[in-house]
């Protein structure tokens, strides 16, 4: 399946720059890439996104393992293969960052950017494909998918009632 293998080769190349980074940069040590724009550091992150839930790990790890579990309930069910895709890649940034939080306690955060004064957090391989994914999936729910119900009622309008072809448990092929 092309879902798992899209998943697994995000958590391997979350898992690499992690270990280059932990092994070659010392911890807070800054390595100018384009000076005053991108540098590469080592942080350690023991909460989410954006530095919220600071010494979280009770909560952030059985939460993440609920939200990939129901991420890869929706990861079966669907038809869409852009919806799968995108599913795929918050599943594979999820679990690269929660062998992190599993294993050492906080998320490795390499990546680092700044334009002017502004400075944003540092963050990972794992948190662009979860914000990737989430975008992709946004741009799908908004501009592709289809509620069933709609459908139906269509269906109903040009076959009559009593005929239902699509509804609850049914599901809609929408790009295939």
């Amino acid at each position: 399946m092309i879902w798992i293998l899209i998943t697994a080769l995000i958590i391997v190349i979350d898992r690499i720059t992690k270990i280059l980074v932990t092994k070659n940069v010392e911890p807070h040590e800054t390595i100018p890439v384009i000076r005053g724009f991108f540098n590469i550091v080592f942080t350690e992150n023991t909460g989410a996104a954006l530095g919220i839930l600071q010494n979280g790990r009770a909560f952030l790890i059985p939460f993440t393992i609920i939200t990939v579990f129901l991420l890869l309930y929706f990861l079966i069910k669907s038809e869409s293969r852009l919806f799968k895709t995108s599913l795929s890649m918050v599943i594979g940034g999820a679990l690269g960052n929660l062998a992190d939080r599993v294993f050492r306690g906080s998320v490795v955060d390499f990546l680092d950017f700044q334009f002017g004064s502004w400075h944003f957090w540092a963050f990972n391989v794992a948190d662009i494909f979860i914000v990737l994914g989430t975008a992709l999936m946004a741009w799908y729910m908004i501009f592709i998918y289809k509620e069933p119900e709609t459908l139906n009622k269509k269906n109903n309008e040009t076959t009559g009632p009593g005929d239902e072809t699509t509804g609850p448990g049914n599901t809609v092929n929408d790009e295939k």
